[in-house]
């Protein structure tokens, strides 16, 4: 599922996404990078450096450019946040599998080249007034967490996109990010989409999701029950949208989400949290390992 919503302060925003939170040190190699033709002509690339990241969300680039805001404040960009099914974060890091992980890392970056290519715009001055001009280039910085607010195992990639883009005249400018909202919906089903090849590709068979959203699916043998376990963030939000008669749809569980959004729970050692997933997932009957097992022996054979 993809949300979209604009990034606050440019400090409070580079504090906050630059924070590691993986529970083992190896998944956390290779958390955060930037993305974008925009990013790469800036001569920003590997991982995301908090005081630069800042600096860019403050509109300041690194090629001496300033971005000023022609009505107010320099608004910092917006956070495209990809989230993956609860069984693909379930098996990625209850049961251990790593290539998971790093299918979804590949599958949020594809994602974002595909929105780079067909909704990052600028606005030139045509003659008549200021247009919408396509121009290709982000400049986006990527993170990736591994938990939810309620201290559940939740994959998610946050790509904090700047509100900057090159135009065709060469000048740098405020992006136009209208159809970041707009499109929403295109770009959920080309993530989706992404992530399922790829999680196939590794053995796993796949599953539509029990409430038929188009293009979302789940891990088959996570059963409903270990699913339900580990999302109780999930359905906090959808009791919201029921007893409000509200339609489902992403805006509305943005909406919901915030509505009901609580401080993050109080740090807990990574290790503690991970073998409390792993008590919880064998109660309820999960054989993450038989099914990482499978995986990589289906995997073997299509080798």
């Amino acid at each position: 599922m993809i949300s979209v919503a604009a990034v606050g302060s440019a400090s409070d925003a580079a504090a906050y996404y630059a924070r590691d939170n993986y529970y083992t040190a190896d998944q956390a190699e290779g958390a955060s990078a930037w993305l974008g033709e925009g990013a790469a002509e800036l001569g920003l690339s590997g991982p995301v450096d908090t005081e630069c990241f800042e600096q860019v969300l403050a509109g300041e680039l690194p090629n001496g450019v300033v971005l000023d805001a022609k009505r107010g404040e320099h608004r910092a960009g917006w956070d495209v946040t990809m989230s993956v099914p609860k069984s693909v974060s379930i098996v990625a890091l209850v049961g251990g599998d790593a290539r998971l992980v790093t299918a979804v890392r590949e599958a949020a970056a594809a994602t974002l080249v595909w929105t780079e290519r067909n909704i990052a715009e600028g606005r030139v001055w045509n003659g008549r007034g200021q247009a919408p001009e396509t121009t290709g280039r982000f400049v986006a910085a990527t993170f990736l967490h591994d938990v939810n607010r309620s201290g559940e195992p939740q994959l998610h990639v946050h790509n904090v996109i700047a509100n900057a883009t090159r135009t065709a005249d060469g000048k740098w400018r405020a992006l136009h990010a209208d159809q970041l909202y707009e499109r929403q919906h295109v770009m959920d089903a080309v993530f989706l989409s992404a992530l399922r090849s790829r999680v196939e590709t590794l053995g796993f068979a796949t599953i539509p999701r029990h409430d038929g959203r188009n293009g979302a699916f789940e891990i088959a043998g996570v059963s409903r029950a270990v699913v339900e376990a580990f999302s109780v963030r999930s359905a906090e939000i959808d009791a919201y949208i029921k007893a409000r008669g509200l339609e489902h749809t992403p805006q509305t569980r943005e909406y919901a989400a915030l509505a009901t959004r609580n401080p993050k729970i109080s740090e807990i050692a990574p290790e503690q949290r991970a073998e409390g997933w792993r008590r919880l997932a064998a109660e309820k009957g999960l054989d993450s390992a038989g099914l990482v097992k499978g995986a990589l022996a289906e995997a073997g054979r299509g080798a």
